[in-house]
């Protein structure tokens, strides 16, 4: 009978853990996006090539406003609503 090592599976398990801590994941209207943990709401937009012109954002349910693009941090589990601004008469 051969012998198991199991170092090489613990290992990977806490590399996949670490790589895990080190991202989180957003919704942006309804798909799932992974980004690393730090990320501004104004890097994602610019990241996914958003239209910034004729476009409101909101995180969680809450506008932002585009100064506050980049002070904004994500965190695992924000939904990010997009909606594009559309005038008629």
């Amino acid at each position: 009978m051969e012998k198991i090592s199991l170092v090489p599976s613990v290992v990977m398990m806490i590399a996949m853990t670490r790589e895990d801590e080190m991202n989180i994941q957003i919704m942006l209207n309804e798909a799932v996006y992974t980004f690393p943990a730090g990320i501004t709401l104004a890097q994602v937009i610019s990241q996914l090539h958003l239209p910034e012109q004729g476009c409101v954002f909101a995180l969680n349910e809450q506008v932002m406003t585009k100064s506050r693009w980049s002070q904004v941090m994500l965190n695992d589990g924000d939904q990010i609503s997009l909606f594009q601004v559309i005038a008629g008469g």
